[in-house]
Formats: C-alpha cells, sequence, structure tokens
C-alpha cells in the first residue's frame, strides 16, 4: 500500500504539485518494470520521469534524482551496448544528441540549489502548530527562510502573542516582494 503525504508532513493533503510528483514516481516505475523488456524505451522513460519529478519538486534532496537516474542511464546503455554501439560511436554520433542532453540536464539537476530549509526532530512529530522551534525555525517544516531566497525582504518571527492553535506561530513579515515573482518573492 502507498500513502502519498503532503511534503510539509503537516498532514493536509497533497497539493497538485505533489499528486504530479507522485504521476511521475509510478511512471518512473512503470519504465523500470517496461526496462527488462524493452531497454531503451523504459530507460529513456525513467530517465524523463527522473527529470520532471526534480522539476516539480525541486526541493528534494538531489542526490534522490542522482540515484533515481542511475537505472535509467544503465538499462539504456544495455540497449545501445546490445545493438554493438560502442560507447565511442554513441558519444560521437550526431543523431545521440537527445541522449547527450538528457544526461546533461540530469548533471545539472543535482546543482539545483534547495529552495527550502528544514530542520529535523522525530520527537516533534508533526508540528502543525509550530510548537517546537530550534534556531528560530519550526521544526519538521520546509520553510522558505532568508539562507535559501536572499533576494527576498521578510523576515521569520516566530509569534508567541498572536496564535491560532497552541502557544506560539510562525509569521511572515514581507516588507517587499521580488518583481520576478514566484518563489523569488
Amino acid at each position: 500500500m502507498i500513502v502519498p503525504q503532503s511534503q510539509n508532513n503537516t498532514g493536509n493533503p497533497m497539493g497538485t504539485r505533489e499528486v504530479i510528483a507522485f504521476v511521475f514516481v509510478f511512471v518512473y516505475f512503470t519504465g523500470l518494470i517496461l526496462a527488462w523488456k524493452w531497454e531503451g524505451l523504459g530507460g529513456l522513460i525513467a530517465i524523463a520521469c527522473t527529470i520532471a519529478f526534480a522539476i516539480t519538486l525541486q526541493d528534494t534532496p538531489g542526490f534522490l534524482h542522482l540515484f533515481m537516474v542511475i537505472p535509467g542511464l544503465l538499462f539504456l546503455i544495455c540497449w545501445f551496448l546490445s545493438r554493438g554501439i560502442t560507447m565511442k560511436k554513441l558519444i560521437f554520433r550526431t543523431n545521440n544528441i537527445v541522449l547527450i542532453l538528457t544526461i546533461l540536464a540530469s548533471v545539472l539537476m543535482e546543482s539545483c540549489v534547495n529552495m527550502s530549509e528544514t530542520i529535523h526532530d522525530k520527537t516533534a512529530g508533526m508540528n502543525g502548530s509550530f510548537e517546537v522551534t530550534k534556531s528560530g525555525l519550526p521544526v519538521n517544516w520546509l520553510i522558505y527562510t532568508p539562507k535559501t531566497i536572499p533576494t527576498g525582504d521578510y523576515d521569520l518571527i516566530i509569534d508567541t502573542s498572536d496564535y491560532k492553535d497552541g502557544k506560539q506561530s510562525l509569521k511572515f513579515l514581507v516588507r517587499e516582494c521580488c518583481p520576478v515573482g514566484g518563489w523569488y518573492s
């Protein structure tokens, strides 16, 4: 049984982004199963889903993407070698540019900067009311901080005077949004 959970560990239903990423993971494993019969097709599906997953959930650890792309690459290499194509011919043939670009895109995904910061503490549970904090951040939450978004002009405050549940709340004091928008704001 697979039970998807929201990435912010709140126990809330998954958002659109998490649902799309979950679909990519399902198709990724389908690609690996297909690769046992059709190495080239399954390998391409696995690599494409890894890239799509990395783009969809950019705040997942980079090593996860690396571990996900390795089986797809190995199936593709197996497929090419079973057709008598050596690695030297594979790299220098111009019609294999898609494979080379896919490999380069996968490597570039590993250099993506995490957009969120988190402090893990298993003893705090889900920490839905921000009751447990360390270093000024609520634990077990993915949070945009000035460290991950240096262009933002805002402060994170653990507010003990105006709270909705428990004894404190998380407050974002935003002074100015970035004109680019999105997570940069």
